[in-house]
C-alpha cells in the first residue's frame, strides 16, 4: 500500500503521492537536500529512492530560483544602476531634441513645448510634443500600476520592465538608422513613430527609477536634483553625506551623458548615439540582474 507524506522545502510543498512509492524517511530527504549535497549524485542501486532524491533536487532548485526572483532589490546597488541609465536617458534626451525638438523623458520641457506648438499652431510640432507627453503619460501609469501590484522593488518586475525597455529603444535605433524607411525619419510623414517609441520606454524607466529607494537620482529629470542639493543642510560638510553625495554623481553623470550624446549624434550619427544609449541600458539591465537583495545589503548605503 503507498505512502502518502508531504513536506515542505523552501516555498514549495510536495506530496509524495505523485512520485515512486516507498520515499525515503523526512530525514535521509532531509540529507539530500543539504547545501552540501553533490547535485549528481550516484545510483544507489534502489530505482525508486533515485527517483525521489532526483525529483527532491529539481523542487529545490526550483524552490529557490523562486526565492531569488521574488527578492527586493537592494536600493545600495540600484545607485549603480540609476547611474548608467542616467547616462543612457540624457545622451537620448540630447539626440531627441535635436532631431524632433521634444525630449523623451523632460516632461517639464515637453509641456512648455505643447503650449507652444498649440498656440503658433504648429501642426507637427503639435503632434509631435503630444505624442512624447502622451506616450510618457499612459505607458508610465500602465507600468507604475502593474508595479504597485506586484512590488516596485521586487527583482522580477524590475527585469521585466527592464527588457521591455531595452527591447522597445532597440527598436527605436532601427527606426532612426539607415536602413529605416525614410518615413520614420524626422522630416517624414510617420517622425512621431520614433517619437512614441521612446516615450513609451521612458515612462516606464522614470517610474521604475523613482521606485528603488532611490530618490536622488531620478535618471531622468535634474530640477529636483537642483533643488534638493543647494537646500541640503551639509552641503558644506566635510564629512560624507550620502544624499548630498548622490546627488552630485548624479547631475555629474547627466551632463556627462547630455555631451556624449551630443557630440556622438553631431560627429558621428543620431543612430550611432542612440544605440550607445540602448547599450548602456541593456548594461544596466545586467548589473540588475546581479544586484543583491535588501536583505544582504542592509546597512549600506553605497
Amino acid at each position: 500500500m503507498a505512502h502518502r507524506h508531504s513536506y515542505t522545502y523552501g516555498a514549495v510543498d510536495v506530496d509524495d503521492s505523485l512520485l515512486p512509492s516507498p520515499p525515503p524517511s523526512p530525514g535521509e530527504a532531509d540529507a539530500l537536500l543539504a547545501p552540501d549535497a553533490h547535485p549528481h549524485a550516484p545510483h544507489t542501486g534502489d530505482l525508486e529512492a533515485d527517483a525521489w532524491a532526483a525529483r527532491k533536487r529539481q523542487l529545490h532548485a526550483r524552490a529557490a530560483w523562486a526565492d531569488w526572483l521574488n527578492e527586493d532589490l537592494g536600493p545600495p546597488d540600484m545607485v549603480y544602476s540609476n547611474l548608467v541609465i542616467t547616462l543612457s536617458t540624457s545622451m537620448l534626451d540630447a539626440v531627441m531634441f535635436t532631431l524632433f525638438g521634444t525630449f523623451t523623458t523632460n516632461q517639464t520641457g515637453n509641456t512648455v513645448f505643447l503650449t507652444l506648438a498649440a498656440l503658433h499652431r504648429g501642426s507637427k510640432k503639435l503632434i509631435l510634443t503630444a505624442t512624447a507627453l502622451g506616450g510618457f503619460f499612459g505607458a508610465g501609469l500602465l507600468f507604475g500600476q502593474l508595479g504597485a501590484w506586484f512590488g516596485h522593488r521586487r527583482r522580477a518586475w524590475v527585469l521585466a520592465t527592464m527588457s521591455y525597455q531595452v527591447a522597445v529603444l532597440a527598436a527605436f535605433c532601427f527606426l532612426v538608422s539607415p536602413l529605416a524607411p525614410t518615413a520614420y525619419t524626422p522630416e517624414g510623414e510617420h517622425a512621431w513613430v520614433p517619437m512614441l517609441l521612446s516615450a513609451i520606454q521612458g515612462g516606464p524607466q522614470v517610474v521604475m527609477a523613482t521606485n528603488l529607494g532611490v530618490p536622488e537620482m531620478p535618471t531622468a529629470m535634474v530640477t529636483s536634483a537642483y533643488a534638493g542639493l543647494i537646500s541640503d543642510t551639509f552641503l558644506f560638510s566635510h564629512t560624507p553625506q550620502v544624499p548630498r553625495d548622490r546627488r552630485i554623481v548624479y547631475l555629474t553623470v547627466f551632463w556627462i551623458g547630455s555631451f556624449l550624446g551630443l557630440g556622438a549624434e553631431q560627429f558621428i550619427s543620431a543612430w550611432f548615439a542612440s544605440s550607445l544609449a540602448c547599450l548602456f541600458k541593456a548594461i544596466a539591465l545586467v548589473m540588475i540582474w546581479r544586484s543583491r537583495s535588501a536583505e544582504e545589503t542592509r546597512g549600506r548605503h553605497w
